[in-house]
């Protein structure tokens, strides 16, 4: 048995014809001579014939790119940890981090009273009408919006006489009102409203108060307008 070595075969026409850069022995099971190796090959995910495989396989063919993500803004997952009811808030440009929700604005409880004393007053000093109610805020940075509502009837003194109304809480008067009137025709029905937003800027007991005067000690003022039922005061905590 003769051995034929060649170093080149030119292909000039024809099929079957291929370049050889180097030597290349033994069958598709069983290679020599061929880089890289057919192990290297397959393990690309190409598969290779059993038998009679010749030639070279240049390497931009068989290059493992491995791709990575890019981590610039615009381009990153939703971040690791977390939890129930979180949400994702700014954190820097491309960047979001876990959160709990704002709770501002939230209305946390709500307290009413509906009496009022309906006796006269024509003290032209403030006293109270007993239209009071008391919230405990649960925390110091929450804000309390109180809306008091309630009739009343005014009468006797002279023209022009006139109710001074005041919004207090505990003992600070924070919400102020000039409300009725005198008529020549007796006794005049009227409603008066006060809502205030209050900062008490503390977590314990707090008592809101309507206090009233007439600028005349012959004006009858009376709140309800004899009806102890025909009032309101509502206190609400809200978060900030």
């Amino acid at each position: 048995m003769s051995t034929l070595k060649v170093d080149t075969i030119t292909t000039i026409s024809g099929t079957g014809n291929i370049n050889l850069s180097r030597p290349i022995a033994g069958d598709g099971s069983n290679l020599t001579g061929i880089s890289p190796s057919k192990a290297t090959i397959e393990a690309l995910g190409i598969e290779l014939p059993a038998a009679n495989l010749t030639g070279t396989i240049h390497a931009d063919r068989y290059t493992d790119t491995v791709y990575t993500h890019p981590t610039t803004a615009g381009n990153k997952h939703i971040p690791t940890a977390g939890a129930t009811d979180q949400v994702l808030t700014y954190s820097s440009s491309g960047t979001a981090s876990w959160a709990d929700p704002a709770g501002g604005g939230k209305i946390l409880q709500v307290v009413e009273s509906t009496s009022i004393d309906s006796t006269f007053i024509n003290s032209t000093t403030f006293v109270d009408l007993d239209l009071e109610v008391t919230i405990t805020p649960s925390a110091t940075s929450s804000k309390v919006l109180v809306l008091a509502n309630f009739f009343f009837t005014q009468d006797d003194g002279g023209s022009g006489d006139s109710a001074y109304i005041q919004l207090v809480r505990t003992s600070t008067a924070i919400g102020y009102r000039i409300v009725g009137y005198e008529s020549s025709h007796g006794a005049t029905g009227n409603h008066c409203s006060i809502m205030k937003l209050d900062s008490p800027g503390v977590d314990v007991a707090t008592t809101y108060k309507i206090q009233a005067k007439t600028n005349n000690a012959n004006s009858d003022f009376r709140p309800g307008a004899g009806d102890n039922t025909r009032a309101s005061i509502v206190a609400m905590e809200v978060s900030v």
